[in-house]
């Protein structure tokens, strides 16, 4: 229980790292590869907000496995639950915005064929 702990209370220090341009540029490239297997969120609010690093079941949710696969694609090494979180409170809005954008434009091409027709 110790590390779980220690999560709440990084959480609740906003502790963020600094937002790099590298990373920043190359999250719209991951976040697309992923795109189909998340277009759907499985976390409620509060899930995407603050994952849990720490517990098996916490590992297993959704959004700290994208967070997990980003910070490695991104940092191009793994990381623990405190470089995580880190991590997550800095580029969390900008992966959930691009996922939106995404799901919207998918949205309005399933629109537009169904209107017309084709799909």
């Amino acid at each position: 229980m110790k590390m779980a702990s220690q999560q709440i209370i990084h959480y609740k220090n906003c502790v963020q790292e600094d937002e790099c341009t590298n990373v920043l540029n190359n999250i719209q490239r991951y976040v697309r590869k992923i795109f189909r297997m998340v277009k759907f969120f499985s976390d409620n609010k509060d899930d995407f907000k603050e994952p849990d690093f720490v517990t098996k079941t916490g590992k297993e949710r959704q959004t700290s496995r994208i967070c997990m696969y980003l910070f490695k694609m991104l940092k191009q090494k793994d990381g623990d639950f405190l470089d995580l979180i880190s991590f997550w409170k800095t580029y969390r809005k900008i992966v959930k915005t691009d996922l939106n954008k995404m799901r919207k434009s998918d949205i309005k091409a399933f629109k537009a064929k169904f209107i017309k027709g084709t799909a």
